[in-house]
């Protein structure tokens, strides 16, 4: 599904879908009522690298063509959704001639987000009746039909402070015991989502030791980190068995609640 201003476009459904959202990188106060400036005045000047921002004078551009970005096999076999928000450029013939992550999602999902919006297609933006570039924020959300019941994110803490992570990274031991050692099959009410729309963090952060590290699982509540942890694993230089027990132990709490 793409949403350009008030307008809502349907794509195709797949069993994995894809949706895009074209986001206006500062949207208005509903409740102000500032006038728009006058055209001598406007905000909307090309940036030094002459690309304009959309607001005011410059409409955003129109997605015309956009082939549906693919799973990372590793995703896949996590079962793992979420978003990518891409910074793209968009030429005066409707090309996207730049594109970079601004929020990862990890498990080669980035990858397939800026490979398929680099093919994207739009009708360009304008000024005054005349084609520019512009700067424009993209959305891209990785969706599997899958029954999810506890969603949980990922993400790595090199520090003290459980605000401060790297969202969508994680021990690869701990990563291949959830997807090819019996993690996904043998806790099917759990699965892996960015922060957004996950009730749980599970977070690793290296302790005392050089090899050694713990897990720690968190309450999300919009995205954010809710302290204290509700879980602490043993020190350990197992990733995959600190998340065994992380998974365990939100499996069996999360199944006293139903």
């Amino acid at each position: 599904m793409i949403r350009v201003g008030h307008w809502w476009y349907r794509g195709s459904l797949l069993q994995i879908a894809a949706a895009v959202f074209l986001l206006q990188a500062a949207p208005p106060n509903p409740g102000s009522q500032q006038a728009p400036p006058a055209p001598s005045q406007s905000t909307n000047k090309q940036t030094g690298s002459g690309v304009y921002k959309v607001g005011g004078e410059v409409t955003a551009p129109v997605p015309v063509d956009r082939p549906e970005p693919k799973y990372s096999e590793e995703a896949r076999r996590a079962k793992y959704q979420g978003t990518v928000v891409v910074m793209i450029v968009v030429d005066t013939s409707g090309n996207v001639t730049d594109a970079r992550i601004v929020r990862p999602l990890g498990l080669g999902l980035d990858e397939k987000a800026l490979e398929t919006v680099r093919t994207w297609k739009f009708k360009p933006a304008m000024r005054n009746g005349v084609d520019v570039p512009v700067r424009v924020l993209v959305e891209v959300n990785f969706r599997l039909f899958v029954s999810c019941r506890v969603p949980v994110a990922f993400a790595e803490m090199a520090g003290d402070d459980p605000n401060d992570l790297a969202w969508g990274r994680f021990p690869q031991d701990a990563l291949n015991w959830w997807t090819q050692k019996g993690g996904v099959k043998d806790f099917p009410r759990i699965c892996l989502n960015d922060r957004s729309s996950a009730r749980y963090a599970v977070v690793s952060r290296n302790s005392s030791g050089a090899d050694a590290m713990r897990i720690e699982v968190y309450q999300l509540a919009a995205g954010k980190i809710q302290s204290p942890a509700l879980f602490v694993s043993k020190e350990t230089t197992s990733g995959g068995h600190a998340f065994r027990d992380a998974v365990k132990y939100l499996d069996r709490e999360t199944s006293k609640s139903r």
